[in-house]
């Protein structure tokens, strides 16, 4: 990043460095129900590499491979992930903006439902609410 903010050239589109990030999140009530969907989310993603809809992995063949390199891929993948109590995980995402040297960070909820995905962005959101500007405002109300 310091070699893209020393570098840049403004242009018409962007006057500015600009620097967007992205991170894993999986935000939940507890730090059980965190992990949890952490792991699922990691058998979730060894089934869409190396299983295919014809052929699809069953359990014993999932655990397997997150023992070889291809669950070292799939941990490489998630390296980024916070996950935790909405405190834990806006304690990681204000760190890794840091070491991102990031303008704004573009979060992903990996949650096993969209029920859990809404929670996981509804934990966030409450818990990174003393953190918005105040001139967005307007747009969080806009978003209900």
């Amino acid at each position: 990043m310091r070699i893209y903010r020393e570098r840049f050239e403004p242009s018409d589109q962007l006057q500015r460095p600009y620097v967007i990030a992205g991170v894993n999140v999986i935000a939940a009530e507890s730090d059980e129900e965190a992990r949890m969907g952490l792991e699922s989310r990691r058998r979730s993603l060894v089934g869409a590499l190396f299983g295919s809809s014809e052929n699809p992995l069953g359990d014993a063949q999932i655990e397997a491979l997150l023992q070889g390199p291809q669950g070292h891929q799939v941990d490489q993948m998630l390296t980024y992930t916070a996950h935790g109590r909405p405190a834990a995980v806006r304690t990681y995402l204000r760190a890794f903006q840091q070491h991102a040297d990031a303008d704004e960070l573009m979060v992903a909820h990996h949650a096993g439902s969209v029920a859990g995905r809404l929670r996981s962005i509804q934990l966030l959101g409450m818990a990174v609410l003393d953190d918005i500007p105040l001139n967005a405002v307007p747009l969080v109300e806009a978003l209900g």
